[in-house]
């Protein structure tokens, strides 16, 4: 059996990380609001967070050994981490189905957030990572984190430049019909970087309008300009 939500590993694999913004906001104005309950809201989403397996195969590998495609998610305060780790003998398509499981469980976390009157900032990178039960520790998780901080600034998933070359090698060595569906997963934002497609954050016309109507509600409360400004793009975008 091949899970990238293991207990436990150490090796090469993909981590997106995710910051929920007007969370800080949210329990520093209502922490004592009897009307509203941030922490209460907060603590439901964690709980109900998704665990998606976008796929699941069987491979006539060594007694047919069953390979799943399950993301690690896991959470502290207003972050999330979607992780995925792969083994040493891993095949193109493990990579393949890997990333496709990250980006699954963005889409839902992010849409889910946005409907519960929040939205994400957030990067992936794939590179060297090591987590267990407790910890994720390493130079994958690292760069996100600072991809995430230094370059997101709006509300949006910016893609690595490693992951960014991982997301070039996949794309070549896939027939031109699968090559769309996958590239469609992404796209370019106006600075340059490589992002998460926001298109594919609904599967309606009523969740798309649902969607903007909630951000539009997010953006109105905030008072400081700049942090406006977080909100603004992806609206335009959806």
């Amino acid at each position: 059996m091949i899970k990238g939500n293991v207990k436990k590993h150490k090796g090469v694999g993909y981590v997106c990380y995710l910051d929920i913004l007007g969370f800080s906001v949210d329990i520093l104005n209502n922490w004592n609001n009897s009307n509203v309950n941030p922490l209460q809201t907060i603590l439901n989403i964690k709980k109900n967070l998704p665990i998606i397996n976008p796929h699941e195969t069987s491979l006539n590998i060594k007694n047919e050994e069953k390979r799943e495609y399950v993301s690690r998610v896991s959470s502290i305060s207003d972050s999330i981490t979607v992780s995925f780790g792969l083994d040493e003998n891993h095949i193109l398509g493990d990579r393949l189905l890997g990333l496709i499981s990250i980006m699954v469980n963005i889409k839902h976390i992010w849409s889910g957030l946005i409907m519960k009157g929040y939205t994400v900032r957030g990067a992936i990178d794939y590179g060297d990572i090591y987590w267990d039960e407790i910890e994720i520790i390493g130079p994958a998780f690292i760069n996100a984190y600072r991809l995430e901080s230094n370059v997101t600034k709006t509300s949006r998933v910016v893609i690595s430049s490693d992951l960014n070359a991982v997301i070039k090698e996949l794309s070549e060595r896939l027939g031109s019909e699968i090559q769309s569906i996958f590239l469609n997963h992404f796209m370019k934002d106006i600075d340059g970087y490589i992002t998460f497609n926001p298109d594919l954050l609904y599967d309606s016309e009523i969740e798309r309008e649902k969607l903007i109507e909630n951000l539009k509600k997010q953006r109105s409360k905030v008072k400081d300009k700049i942090i406006k400004e977080k909100y603004t793009p992806l609206i335009n975008i959806l």
